[in-house]
């Protein structure tokens, strides 16, 4: 969503959210290639693999990237859950 955040910011469209109290998991892209890599030499069929990572709620992470691309007051549009879509990760 970090991509979509940034592009609609420069666009200068509304950051589209689903619901502001949505909590995710944040990883980088090579944290999330290093646990892949290590699922695949430690993992027999039926393990699964989970990192510790830290969570914010969407409304935390698009008032984050609003203030470091300098747009603190950028709008923001809630369209609503999605059919099947979870508001917390476990």
């Amino acid at each position: 969503v970090i991509p979509l955040f940034v592009e609609q910011i420069l666009a200068g469209k509304p950051l589209t959210i689903t619901n502001p109290a949505m909590t995710r998991f944040m990883m980088t892209l090579d944290d999330a290639i290093d646990l892949v890599l290590y699922a695949f030499e430690r993992g027999n069929n039926g393990d699964i693999f989970v990192q510790k990572a830290p969570a914010a709620t969407i409304a935390v992470l698009a008032e984050a990237i609003s203030t470091i691309m300098n747009m603190q007051s950028h709008p923001v549009h809630v369209m609503g859950t999605r059919h099947g879509e979870k508001l917390y990760e476990t």
